[in-house]
């Protein structure tokens, strides 16, 4: 059985130090591992890209992150963006 490299979703977030609560993806970049010749791919997503955020609607991107977010679940937001990148 063949399995499926791992694809990560690096996010860039963009909170200073005086802010608190939920905050966009300043950068979000797809790493894709290429196992059979020893590599990977990088694809950067611009953050202004108008997609569907699932149970959100039509917004742009990197505002997956600020959709999700939980105080009581940390990895919702990083989920949310991850589903919409997914789709």
């Amino acid at each position: 059985m063949q399995t499926q490299p791992p694809t990560i979703l690096l996010l860039g977030i963009d909170q200073r130090s005086d802010e608190s609560g939920p905050t966009r993806s300043d950068s979000m970049i797809l790493l894709g591992s290429q196992a059979e010749a020893n590599g990977a791919a990088l694809l950067s997503i611009p953050r202004d890209l108008w997609v569907n955020i699932p149970g959100v609607g039509d917004q742009r991107i990197n505002t997956a992150l600020f959709y999700g977010y939980n105080p009581d679940d940390p990895g919702a937001g990083p989920r949310l963006a991850m589903r919409t990148v997914q789709q």
